[in-house]
Order: structure tokens, then sequence, then C-alpha cells
């Protein structure tokens, strides 16, 4: 959907810069661009011209990691769009002809990861045909180096490769319409894209990337279809050589604006569909900004846009590859301002949208979808809201924040609510609900429960129930459930009697996590519920599966099992109510920096379980989890094998598609679990509380939480740093299976304990510390050793008054691994 303001000040602000200009009262002024329509219109109209048809070789461009040689073939520039070269295709399917790629990446994870795909640590693939998108300086770069070597056109072979490839160019530039209209607005080739597009010789159709806008300016991956759904696999990603060095910085998006305040006034209809005004006060992210992105879900549909009270051109489209390479479900728009906009300056811009997100599931229960991206945004930011809703008064809203005002008008119900503490996001529930509400010094609970229970929960059909572990949705791109169809209304539940019930555990878990990590975001948390068998926390909300309300007697039978019961009982809402710190108050810096918050969300659930049913409890789900990371792949690999867990959704991979969440939430558990053991509980608990107290304002990266934990370190231990636990735990992977042998030596004070563990099943380099047990007759206490295992066999030994009767490894399963 295009938009553009009545009238065309395009021409307008041309005629009035030349007249000024004339007068001599200013210096010659900004002009305006063409519109966004007009530059997506050149952009499907787009050709290659087969006078700009080359035959090149030894043509080497390099994007400091990145080396493409076109050693020998021709070369054909698409025609320029405003001027400037876009595309160019690369054909050597002649005897001689080549190209060839390199790309070294500069840590083990990810040679080991790319290793995975292509069977080699480093890339190097030929090629005979290739198609090169830029909007950086490559273009200039090849025509200087066609006219320094005084290159005849080859006008035939031209008209061959124009009418065999344009298709494939429009194909390319409207999946990256978005992105090539912005950068043509901004006009800024420094921080433009570079994106190939090539079939190799060995490895087949693959992409390679240079954005210097991402916080991972090289990317190599592959498009791949697995059970009709598309994934881009991402072989290998990371900062480029200049911004490893610390000689540049990844650069920030020239379209990025810096969120204030958001003022949202919504209206729900009778028929479901959401209307909304969205007004966001900004700061442009740098002088002179001529576009601005925003992103939503791309079920919303942006009606207006409004800058400064002004009408302003918008453009939204669906960008189908450069969507699928960004790995996120919503859509970016861009909104062109009538002039450069200054720095320093808070600008608005309202937005009128409407979406279709809200359907029934029967029985007076509603879905809500596109519960993050309902309304636009401009990146993961915090802000303080205003939020009005109107919406038909049979019906009750849950959304966070203070209440402001509460009324009704005739058949609608008006409810405001004012979030004055600055948040990441804001959602809503809606429904026919029950509610109950319990405080406990200070914090604030409202359970909201439904009337009566959706039809897919009536027992007759339990069967069809999805499984219920490692569902928690992922942050970025939710894969929601499909609502099954209606049928017969299953009998009236209890709704408060429920509400009540769930409003005690929550609060109770609320407060104890306020003692272990801080503070929360909001002090007030409104829980609802949603059809599925997933939850999801935001700031002062949570959505909450239907199944957790229920007890083991209302479940249906496909979910009565024990494992089953714990996940919905015990440890779904335990991990929501975790996401009020994790990944709400404090937020990862990046897409390689995700897993932390999952992670500990996760581990925080678990602690809660250790509290309540004890370490038995606690020890079992880990044990469970232990089995998943080790289950085999058809390839015969395990599914820890899949790659370190730092990748975050880059684990979601037409491979294992099913990797991301059980690496993510399950061994991101082990990982915290790991740590606690090393630290102890007393510095493991301070260590939290440090990373909420200091990362409130700022986002929080892998290295800052190794630097943080490093401080909590008991002195006296090995890898005071940390940096081997995080080499191999976080930045590698690995499960050891490991088996102790050990003897005694020496009489009276030379007494000693000699012995080895034996470690098998990971890399020669993989490292790690291990706690012994070394046990004594009765009357003589324990004392455990941290033992160093290093390689196939570490050595160990150590002094002992008496001789131990019992050497145990890892008795209280401290170590993520296999004991013999």
């Amino acid at each position: 959907m295009i938009r553009k303001p009545a009238g065309s000040y395009t021409r307008e602000a041309r005629l009035v810069g030349y007249l000024l200009t004339f007068l001599g009262c200013v210096a010659p002024i900004w002009s305006a661009p063409p519109s966004a329509r007009d530059l997506a219109t050149s952009l499907a109209d787009s050709s290659f011209d087969p006078k700009q048809c080359f035959r090149v070789r030894n043509i080497r461009l390099e994007k400091e990691d990145l080396r493409i040689y076109l050693t020998d073939g021709y070369l054909i520039f698409a025609r320029p769009v405003e001027g400037r070269r876009l595309a160019a295709y690369f054909h050597a399917e002649h005897e001689a002809g080549d190209g060839e790629i390199l790309v070294v990446p500069p840590d083990a994870a990810e040679r080991t990861t790319l290793a995975r795909f292509s069977g080699a640590p480093n890339l190097n693939e030929h090629f005979k045909s290739g198609l090169l998108l830029f909007t950086d300086q490559t273009g200039d770069q090849l025509a200087a180096t066609i006219k320094e070597n005084e290159l005849v056109a080859s006008e035939e072979m031209g008209n061959m490769l124009a009418t065999q490839h344009n298709s494939l160019l429009k194909n390319i530039l409207h999946s990256f319409e978005i992105r090539l209209v912005s950068d043509l607005i901004s006009n800024n080739p420094r921080d433009g894209l570079f994106f190939m597009a090539f079939i190799g010789n060995r490895l087949g159709s693959l992409d390679v990337a240079f954005d210097p806008t991402s916080r991972d300016q090289i990317s190599v991956g592959q498009v791949n279809f697995r059970n009709d759904t598309a994934f881009f696999d991402v072989w290998t990603s990371f900062p480029g050589r200049s911004v490893r060095q610390g000689r540049t910085r990844s650069a920030e998006p020239n379209t990025a604006v810096k969120t204030k305040h958001f003022d949202i006034q919504a209206e729900i209809t009778p028929d479901l569909k959401l209307k909304a005004t969205t007004r966001i006060q900004f700061l442009p992210g740098g002088a002179g900004m001529r576009v601005m992105q925003f992103e939503c879900s791309r079920q919303v549909r942006i009606l207006s846009a409004k800058l400064n009270g002004l009408d302003v051109e918008f453009f939204q489209r669906e960008s189908l590859r450069s969507n699928l390479i960004r790995g996120r479900d919503g859509d970016v728009f861009l909104v062109i301002p009538r002039e450069p906009l200054a720095a320093g300056q808070i600008a608005e811009v309202v937005f009128e949208h409407e979406a279709d997100v809200i359907r029934p599931a029967g029985n007076g229960v509603y879905f809500v979808g596109a519960r993050g991206s309902w309304y636009p945004q401009s990146g993961i930011q915090f802000a303080p809201y205003d939020l009005t809703f109107r919406y038909p008064k049979n019906l009750q809203i849950v959304t966070a924040g203070t209440t402001i005002e509460e009324r009704t008008d005739e058949n609608v119900r008006i409810t405001k609510r004012r979030v004055a503490q600055p948040v990441r996001m804001v959602g809503f529930n809606l429904g026919d609900y029950g509610k109950a509400t319990t405080t406990r010094a200070g914090l604030t609970v409202d359970v909201f429960a439904n009337k009566q229970l959706e039809p897919f929960l009536n027992r007759s059909r339990a069967n069809e129930m999805p499984p219920p572990v490692s569902q928690f949705p992922r942050r970025t791109r939710v894969g929601e459930q499909q609502i099954p169809p209606l049928e017969a209304a299953p009998p009236r539940a209890n709704a408060a009697e429920r509400a009540e019930r769930l409003a005690t555990e929550i609060v109770d878990i609320f407060s104890v996590f306020r003692e272990k990590f801080g503070p929360p975001p909001v002090p007030q948390l409104e829980i609802s519920p949603v059809p599925g068998n997933f939850g999801q926390g935001f700031p002062g909300m949570i959505y909450l599966s239907t199944l957790s309300y229920l007890t083991a007697s209302e479940m249906p039978a496909a979910v009565r099992d024990q494992q089953s019961q714990l996940f919905y009982s015990e440890l779904l809402h335990a991990h929501e109510v975790a996401h009020q710190w994790w990944g709400n108050r404090v937020v990862a810096i990046g897409a390689n920096d995700e897993w932390m918050m999952e992670a500990l969300a996760s581990y925080s659930a678990l602690l809660q379980l250790e509290r309540k049913k004890g370490t038995k409890a606690f020890d079992s789900v880990l044990e469970d989890y232990k089995k998943r990371l080790l289950a085999k792949l058809p390839s015969g690999q395990t599914l820890e094998s899949m790659g370190p867990i730092k990748l975050g959704l880059r684990l979601e991979t037409s491979q294992a598609p099913q990797a991301w969440r059980t690496i993510t939430y399950e061994k991101g558990a082990w990982i915290f679990h790991m740590l606690r053991r090393r630290l102890g509980d007393q510095n493991f608990f301070a260590m939290l509380k440090d990373v909420c107290a200091n990362f409130e304002s700022k986002p929080l990266s892998t290295s800052d939480l190794r630097l943080v934990a490093a401080k909590y370190m008991p002195k006296q231990m090995a890898d005071s740093k940390l940096e081997d636990f995080f080499e191999h735990w976080i930045y590698g992977t690995g499960i050891p299976e490991l088996e102790l042998k050990w003897k005694l030596e020496g009489k009276g004070a030379a007494l000693k304990v000699v012995g080895t563990i034996h470690q098998k099943h990971v890399e020669e380099t993989f490292t790690t510390l291990v706690p012994v047990e070394v046990q004594f007759a009765r009357g003589v206490k324990s004392r455990t050793e941290w033992i160093r295992t290093d390689g196939a066999d570490a050595e160990f030994e150590f002094k002992v008054a008496t001789a131990p009767s019992k050497l145990v490894l890892d008795p209280t399963g401290s170590v993520l691994a296999i004991r013999k």
C-alpha cells in the first residue's frame, strides 16, 4: 500500500528552492527526491541494458571479510534508477568462465556452523552465474573499472542475457523493494547494501550480503523449504573486520528514530475489526533524516500518516526475501518527510491503521494475534504509553498500566490506561472474563479467566491437543497455534474459582522473583488466557494458555501425563512471570544475545519449581532437558550439535526446525544452572540482581554477562574470568561423556589421590570444570574438588589426610554431561 498526500509537494519544493536561490536569499536547498511510489514503479520496470554488457576479467570486489572474484565472464548492468546503478548479472557459462567467492569466518563457532552446511569451515566456492544487487558504491566502482580498462560493450551477448534474466532481476528487486526505496531516498551509499545471489558449482544457490547497518555485517545463507515452510538457513553471520578491530562501529540505520512516547487510541468494532490511531513522539536518529522505518504485523494496514501535523507519504509493501533473511513475521514500512528532519528536535508522527487480529475461538472466547506488533513501532525501544480502548460493553479489555478512566457510553465501554514507566511494548487481550485480584507488599496481580472454555478443550477431542513441551513462543517470530474448528460447548466452568487459584500462585511467584532479581518494570501484573498451548510475557501483562487455568481433572486426556501437568501447572506461568525481568526490564543487545532472556526465564521457572517441590523435581526436569538435547536426528547427529546457543533463531533451520527451542530454553537453563554451581547460590543471585540493576537502561550482551558473572567467581576457582566456560558452553557445542578413575598413592603426610577423568564425544579442545566429591568414613566431612577436563584424559592429584572411602563424579548434577 502506498499513499502520497494530495498535491505534488515534490514539484512545489523544487520551484521554491529555485526561486530562493535565484533571488540570492539562501544557498541552494534540499530538492525532494521522487516519491516512494515512483521509485517502486521504476524498480518494477527495471531491466538489463544490452548496451551495458562487457567481457570482464580479474575483477575483485572486497567487502572486508567477503571477497568476490569475477575471474572471466560477462557482466551486464541493469538500467539505472534515478541515475544510480543498482544491479548487475555475471555470466560465465563459457569454457574458461569462472567466478569465485571467499568468506573466512573469524571465530570457531561460525566456522563450525558454516562447516555443518557446506562441509568446510571456510567458504571457497566457484560459480558460473550470479546476480549482484547494490546500493553502496559497488556500481560506481565497477563502472570505473570498465572505463579504466576501456572495455568494449558486447550488445549481442547483452541481448541474450537480458532476455534470459530480466525476470530474475525483477524478482530480486521486488524481494528487496523496501530496502532499495529506503536507500535511494536516503542517498547515503556509505551505509548501502551489497547482496549477491549466485549458483555455486558445488553448493547450489546461495545468498551473500554485506550490510553496514546490520550488527553482523557479513552473512551467507540459503533459502530452503521443509514441509511447505520456507527457511532461510544462515550458514554464517559475523561483524566485519573493521568493526571487530574497533576501527569502525556498526552503522546505525539512517532511518532509525528514538522513541519518546506512544499515545494509542484504539477501537474494536462489534465485528472485531481493530481500528487505531497511534501517535509517536520521537527524536530523529541523525541530522538530515530523509526517510524513517517503522515495523508492524503484515496483518496491519496503514491508512494514513502525518508528520508534525502534515500529511506525508508512506510506503508499505512486503519484501519477501529480505523478510525471510531478517527472520521476522513483521513488515517494515517507510515514512518519507516532506523535508529532511533536523537532529535533536522532538517530532511527532501519527498513523491511522486497521487490522483483523482478533478471531472468535467459540463460546465467547477470543484469540488476539499480532500481540507484539499490532501497532507501528521503530525497533525495540523503551517508552511510556497512554492507551485508550473503545470496545463492545459486554466484553473486557486487559492491558498493562494504571487505570485513568473506565466508563460506558451506550453500547461502548471505554478504558484508559497509562504506563508511566518506559516499557518496550504493550499488548492487549479481549474476552468475557471473571476476575480475581491479589496484592502482596506493593505488588498487584489481576487474573482474568474466560467464563466459558473454548471448544477445543472438550475432552472428546483430546487427541488433537498439540504437544506441550518447549512451546514457549519465540519473541521475534511467534508461531501461533491454529484454533481448531468449533463444536458443541463443554460444560460452563467456574471462572472466578480458577482466577482466584491462579492469582494466589502468581502473586507468590511475582514476590519471590522480586526478592531474587529486584523490582519488576511494572508493579501491577495483568494475567489473561490465550487459546493455545503457549504463554507470552509483556511488560505488566501475561498471556497464559487456558490449560494453565485448569486442574488435572479438567485437562484433556492428551495433556494429563506427568510431564504436561508439570509444564502447564508449574513451569509456564513462572517462566512468563520471569519475563518481567528477563526480556522486559533487561533486554538483549542483539539477535546473538537473545538466548539469555529465554534461558534466564526458563531457569527462573526451575528455581520456583525447586522452591515449591524440592530438588528431586528440579533435577528431574534438568535430566529431561539433557535427554532431549542428546536426542538423535535422522542424520545421526544430536540435536544439541546443531549449533552454539549464541546463534539464536539461526538455530531454527530446515535441517532441525526444533533445535532453536530445545537449545535456547533447555540448554540455556543448563548453562545458568552450571554457572550457579560454580558461583554458589549467594554469589549467583547477587550476580542476577547486579545485571538487573545495571542493565535496566541499556541492552545486555553475552560479553557483558560474562564480565558481570566473573566478578562473583570464587577467587580460588580456575577459569576465574569464565572465558573457557563461555567459549565451550555458549560459543561452542558438545555434551561430554565423563568417566572417573582414581587410586591412592603414598602414606602419612604424603598420602594423595591420583586419578583421571576420561572425556569423549566432544572436540579435543573442549574443557570444563567438574566437581568431584571426596567422601570419607563416618565422622569426617566430605569435600569437593573441581577438576578441569582437558583432552581425552585429564589427570589430577590432591593430598588427603585420611584415605577417602569413595570419590563421586558430579554427584549433584552440576555439569551438563553423561556420567559413566
